[in-house]
């Protein structure tokens, strides 16, 4: 049975239905499906991005953002990309853009969560003093990051389960800031294990001080209405 794919510029392609057999025989066959499927994603992963900027921490940061003298605007500021595996979302300072990864099972949540962390970036970066071409500064805005959005939410919406069981033990929280942010550095820098840690540690105490711009949203963290 064959099947037309409409592609970008409007150009079709007649393709059969591929079979699990069929995909191993027609291995072009199935990178034309695969493209296909890549805009399919983007399509639903912008979907699930314009469904959560009601959200109150991605509200607040986007006004966060603008207070501090920077534009956000969603469809030039938002891309949406496949990444490696090992990532949910990006930041580049450079282009001032979040980048959202389109990777297999992505749900609302991972969406909010990945689009949370990266406008904690993109405010960071909009901060007088911030360079986050600066290892010190990008090791201070993941442990930011890891703290309000990861392993102490601000909002409830955030949270899971391992929050809430994480919440009254402050040993395990620092450690769960040290790790996550200490792996996304090794991920942007290529830094080893070693020296990220050691980065993260040096900036550690006064970064996970830092609370900004959620300091009226700290009383009444993990309450759902």
């Amino acid at each position: 049975m064959l099947t037309k794919l409409t592609l970008r510029g409007g150009m079709a392609a007649s393709v059969a239905m591929p079979s699990a057999a069929a995909k191993e025989l027609f291995p072009e066959h199935a990178d034309v499906l695969r493209c296909a499927d890549a805009t399919s994603r983007r399509v639903n992963c912008k979907y699930l991005a314009e469904n959560v900027l009601q959200n109150p921490v991605i509200a607040h940061l986007v006004n966060a953002i603008r207070q501090c003298g920077c534009n956000f605007n969603f469809d030039r500021d938002v891309a949406y990309e496949k990444c490696a595996k090992k990532v949910c979302g990006g930041f580049d300072w450079k282009r001032h853009q979040v980048i959202l990864c389109t990777n297999e099972n992505v749900t609302e949540k991972k969406v909010l969560k990945a689009l949370a962390h990266e406008l904690v970036h993109m405010f960071d970066s909009c901060r007088e003093g911030f360079n986050l071409e600066s290892i010190h500064d990008l090791a201070c805005s993941e442990i930011r990051a890891a703290n309000l959005i990861h392993c102490q939410p601000v909002h409830w919406s955030l949270a899971d389960e391992r929050n809430s069981k994480r919440q009254s033990d402050s040993c395990d929280i620092a450690e769960c800031i040290k790790r996550t942010a200490t792996h996304s550095v090794q991920l942007l820098t290529g830094i080893n294990d070693v020296v990220a840690k050691q980065v993260i540690e040096k900036a550690y105490t006064r970064c996970y001080a830092d609370y900004e711009p959620f300091w009226k949203h700290l009383s009444d963290r993990y309450s759902s209405p």
